[in-house]
C-alpha cells in the first residue's frame, strides 16, 4: 500500500462506497485491496465483509484497516454466501453510489475517478466501463468494453440485455436497491443475473464509458467456472426470482418473449459455452449438455403450467407419474373434459330442476350457482388440477348445457 504511514481521511458521507465480499481469497486479497487504495480518487469508502472465510483473510483486512481508515472491516456471524455479504454492504453503505469489487479481482487506479465522472453531476443512475479477463499472472485473455454513450432507459427497454447482469464492473445508484427493495438472493449462483434486470425497471438512464477498468480473474476454481447440479437447479430459481418479479410489477406481458429467448436461452447457452472449456472428461461433458438442454426445454413447455399448482396438486403429478402436457395437448384434454362435463351435467341439471329449485322465481338466481358448484365438485373429483377452481371452465360448460336464461 503507497503512504502506509498516513492514513487517509474521507468526509463524513463518502461519494462512493466500495464493496469487497471476502471468502478464501486469502492469495488474492492483498493485491485487490491495494489496487482500490491507490486509486486517484480519494473520496470513497471500502466495505469489506468477511463471510467467514476460514483462511488467513481477517489478518489482511485487519492490516488494511489499521493503516487506512477508509477501510471498514464488517464480520458475518455465519456465512451468508456473495449475494448475502453484497446485501450486508448495500444497506451499511454511506455514499449514493455503490462499487463492487470481488476480492480476487483487481482494478485500474483511474476507475474509480473515472466512473464518477461518467456519472455527471450524479444525473445518471448506472454507470458501466469495461473489463479484462486476466489470469494469474495478469496477462490479459480477453477484453470487453462498450461504446461511449448515454442509454435512456424506455418502457420497452430489453432488461435482459441492456449490458451483462455482473456487479462489479459499474457504479449503481445505492437507492435503486434500498427504495425499491431489491437485493442479492442467498446462497445462488448466477445471483447477479437474478437481480440486475429488476435493477433496471427502476433505473432512468445508464452511462457507458468505454476504457476497461476492471480486471476480472479467471481462475479454475472461481465461483463462476463450477459446472454441476447445483448450477442447473440455481439457474431455475433464477429464472423463478425474475418471473415472479415481472409478474408482481405487472410487466410480464411486456417481457415474456424476452424472458424466453434473452434470459432462459441465453444464459444457458452461455453456462454450456462455459462448461465446454472446463476440465470434465468427453462423456461428463456430452451428459452435462444434454441435462441443460432438458432443463431448458421442460422450463420453457411446462413451468407456465406448473408455477400455478400448490404443493399438494404438484404432490399428485409426481405420485401419479402424469406428464405436463403441452399447450396444444392442454386443449384436446379441455374438450375432451368438457364433453364429458356437459353430458355429466345435463343428468344432474334435471336432478336439481326436479328436487330442489322448482318454486317460481328461484331458477334464475339460484341455478347458476348451484350448477357452478357442482362443476367444481366434478372436477375435484377428477382430480384435474390444472382446471380446478377455473371459472373460465365452469362458465363455458354452464353455457353449454344449461338454458341462456340462467346465465
Amino acid at each position: 500500500m503507497s503512504n502506509k504511514q498516513q492514513p487517509k481521511t474521507t468526509s463524513p458521507i463518502p461519494l462512493i462506497s466500495v464493496i469487497v465480499p471476502v471468502y478464501k481469497t486469502e492469495k488474492y486479497l492483498e493485491k485487490c485491496l491495494s489496487s482500490i487504495a491507490a486509486q486517484t480518487f480519494q473520496d470513497f469508502e471500502v466495505l469489506c465483509v468477511n463471510d467467514q472465510s476460514p483462511d488467513g483473510s481477517a489478518k489482511i483486512l485487519e492490516a488494511y484497516a489499521a493503516k487506512d481508515n477508509r477501510f471498514k472491516n464488517i464480520l458475518h456471524e455465519q456465512n451468508l454466501g456473495l449475494g448475502g455479504a453484497r446485501n450486508t454492504a448495500l444497506r451499511l453503505a454511506k455514499a449514493n453510489y455503490i462499487a463492487s469489487v470481488d476480492s480476487d479481482d483487481y482494478i485500474e487506479p483511474e476507475m474509480l475517478e473515472r466512473a464518477y465522472i461518467a456519472t455527471e453531476n450524479e444525473t445518471q443512475d448506472i454507470v458501466c466501463f469495461g473489463y479484462n479477463k486476466v489470469n494469474d499472472e495478469g496477462s490479459i485473455i480477453s477484453r470487453s468494453g462498450f461504446k461511449p454513450r448515454i442509454k435512456i432507459l424506455e418502457d420497452n427497454n430489453n432488461i435482459f440485455r441492456t449490458f451483462n447482469p455482473a456487479f462489479w464492473n459499474k457504479l449503481w445508484r445505492k437507492s435503486l436497491y434500498l427504495d425499491n427493495e431489491i437485493f442479492f438472493p442467498l446462497h445462488l449462483y448466477s445471483e447477479d443475473i437474478a437481480t440486475s434486470p429488476r435493477i433496471l425497471t427502476k433505473a432512468k438512464s445508464v452511462s457507458f464509458i468505454a476504457e476497461n477498468l476492471y480486471n476480472y480473474l479467471i481462475r479454475d476454481d472461481s465461483i463462476s467456472f463450477q459446472m454441476g447440479a447445483k448450477n442447473l437447479i440455481d439457474y431455475i430459481k433464477v429464472f423463478d426470482i425474475l418471473h415472479e418479479f415481472l409478474k408482481k410489477e405487472d410487466l410480464w406481458e411486456d417481457y415474456k418473449s424476452r424472458f424466453t429467448s434473452d434470459l432462459v436461452m441465453h444464459h444457458l447457452r452461455v453456462h454450456s459455452k462455459n462448461m465446454m472449456k472446463s476440465n470434465l472428461s468427453e462423456k461428463e461433458k456430452t451428459d452435462y449438455l444434454r441435462h441443460i438442454l432438458l432443463l431448458r426445454e421442460s422450463y420453457i413447455q411446462s413451468n407456465h403450467l406448473l408455477a400455478s399448482l400448490d404443493q399438494s396438486q404438484l404432490v399428485y403429478l409426481i405420485e401419479s407419474k402424469a406428464l405436463v402436457e403441452t399447450e396444444e395437448a392442454v386443449k384436446i384434454k379441455t374438450e375432451q373434459m368438457l364433453n364429458s362435463i356437459r353430458n355429466n351435467l345435463r343428468f344432474q341439471a334435471a336432478q336439481v330442476i326436479e328436487k330442489g329449485f322448482s318454486k317460481p322465481g328461484m331458477n334464475t338466481v339460484l341455478m347458476p350457482w348451484r350448477l357452478f358448484n357442482l362443476v367444481l365438485n366434478w372436477l375435484n373429483r377428477k382430480r384435474c388440477f390444472i382446471f380446478q377452481s377455473s371459472t373460465a371452465v365452469v362458465a363455458q360448460c354452464l353455457s353449454a348445457c344449461v338454458p341462456g336464461q340462467w346465465l
